[in-house]
C-alpha cells in the first residue's frame, strides 16, 4: 500500500487525515468608542468600553477622575 499523503480518497489507497473539528461558538465582544465634551471645562474626553451604559453613568456620577469636574 503507497504512504498516506491526505490528498487522495480511500479507494486509491489513501486515507485523509484526522481533524478535529470544535463546535463550541465563536466569543464576540462588541466594543464602544466614544466622545464627550464637557462645556464647562471645555475638554474632550475620549474613551472604550464594552459597557456603554455603565461607563456613562460612571462618568455622570463622577466615578471618572478625568470627568469627575465637568460632571453635569
Amino acid at each position: 500500500m503507497a504512504e498516506t499523503n491526505g490528498l487522495l480518497n480511500r479507494r486509491r489507497g489513501y486515507t485523509l487525515p484526522r481533524v478535529r473539528i470544535s463546535l463550541s461558538p465563536p466569543i464576540f465582544i462588541m466594543y464602544y468608542v466614544y466622545v464627550l465634551y464637557s462645556l464647562s471645562l471645555n475638554k474632550r474626553y475620549v474613551g472604550s468600553t464594552s459597557d456603554l451604559t455603565n461607563r456613562i453613568s460612571e462618568h455622570n456620577s463622577g466615578k471618572s477622575k478625568f470627568t469627575k469636574g465637568g460632571i453635569p
